[in-house]
């Protein structure tokens, strides 16, 4: 098998193929959920940006059906955080989500099930 920088070189691996390959999901399968959270299925990964490569990590870390998600949006644009917080509250289900972030003006209107913990900068403690 030749080099990963070869391999791109000649075929440049697109959102679909790389959830095909890490996620084992069908060619539809990964193209439908893709298109569900506005990326496209024939993009390649490496002209995308923060945000859709966000939703393509979170879509293969639900295929395998946890029962609870810690995720962060890390890398992600302001309109990308508000979008990634708006499918993870759509997509969670029954799994648990744990939202990490550092950034106390995000904005976040909490469902009534939910907490927000506010842990400030530089301050360690142990959350039980």
């Amino acid at each position: 098998m030749p080099p990963s920088w070869l391999r791109e070189v000649i075929h440049r691996q697109t959102a679909a193929e790389w959830l095909i390959a890490h996620c084992e999901m069908t060619r539809q399968d990964a193209a439908d959920k893709l298109k569900r959270v506005q990326v496209n299925p024939d993009a390649p990964l490496c002209q995308l940006a923060g945000n859709p490569r966000w939703m393509i990590g979170f879509i293969a870390a639900m295929n395998s059906q946890p029962t609870a998600l810690v995720f962060t949006t890390s890398g992600c644009d302001p309109l990308g955080v508000q979008a990634a917080l708006t499918v993870a509250a759509e997509q969670l289900g029954e799994t648990g989500g744990v939202y990490l972030t550092c950034f106390p003006d995000v904005g976040i209107t909490e469902p009534a099930y939910s907490a927000v913990i506010e842990i400030p900068a530089g301050h360690a403690e142990k959350i039980a």
